[in-house]
């Protein structure tokens, strides 16, 4: 899983992860949220997920293996934070 930090447009920044050899990115908060899970506080920021532990890592993994189309956006349209 590549985490990354983004941002699209002139929207706070989000934390995703690459998919699909990187030419999409996966909006976790958006993909957990759609995926009836509780994104916050674990998807507010990159250290914030961290911080959140094994529950939140477990919650990114299984929206990282089944993205909901809503939650992606194309590489292409993002810009890089970290």
């Amino acid at each position: 899983m590549r985490l990354i930090t983004y941002r699209q447009g002139d929207d706070p920044a989000r934390v995703g992860a690459w998919i699909e050899g990187d030419r999409l990115v996966l909006d976790l908060a958006e993909a957990m949220a759609l995926h009836g899970r509780n994104p916050a506080p674990a998807c507010a920021s990159m250290q914030a997920l961290i911080e959140a532990g094994e529950p939140a890592w477990e919650a990114a993994r299984a929206v990282v293996a089944d993205p909901p189309e809503r939650a992606c956006v194309p590489t292409a349209q993002v810009r890089l934070l970290a």
